[in-house]
């Protein structure tokens, strides 16, 4: 009888061991959710302050050079001023991409800011999303405008 009481006993035990070790989270199976956010990148670049101010620029350069460009020409032969052609638009090239990597790399930083605020751990361009996820487009660009207006505010009292 002590016997039977004894192996009950210790079934019951394992019994509810068990149930408790069950029932306890383990830690390398904590549930991770990603937020997904999106944004349309081509209004973002659209809209920037440094597009517009990135064309103005390329545009005077494009100026500037084809003024050269006559000058030099003038004595050269058809050959040499094809190359002196293609020089100055490589040169073109150059500066529009440097310009548009500093407005890239500016909305980037500012898609990164407004994602931490937002908890969002993942952003993606729109064109990517069928559906759901969080549109940060316009955060994005009002805190673009915003720190653009804050520059434009720092340059009127530095000229005071």
């Amino acid at each position: 009888m002590k016997k039977r009481i004894m192996i009950v006993t210790s079934l019951l035990f394992a019994i509810v061991l068990t149930g408790v070790l069950i029932n306890q989270p383990v830690k390398a199976q904590k549930k991770v959710e990603a937020q997904i956010g999106y944004v349309n990148m081509q209004k973002l670049f659209n809209n920037h302050p440094g597009k517009k101010a990135s064309e103005v620029k390329l545009q005077q350069e494009a100026k500037s050079l084809q003024k050269k460009l006559e000058v030099e020409a003038k004595d050269l032969s058809k050959e040499k001023r094809q190359q002196l052609l293609q020089k100055y638009q490589q040169q073109l090239s150059e500066l529009e991409r440097e310009l548009v990597g500093e407005v890239m790399k500016d909305i980037n930083q500012k898609i990164r800011q407004v994602a931490q605020e937002k908890e969002i751990t993942i952003v993606v361009d729109k064109s990517a999303v069928l559906a759901g996820g969080y549109n940060l487009t316009d955060e994005v660009l009002n805190l673009i405008e915003a720190e653009t207006e804050d520059k434009k505010t720092d340059e009127k009292t530095d000229k005071k």
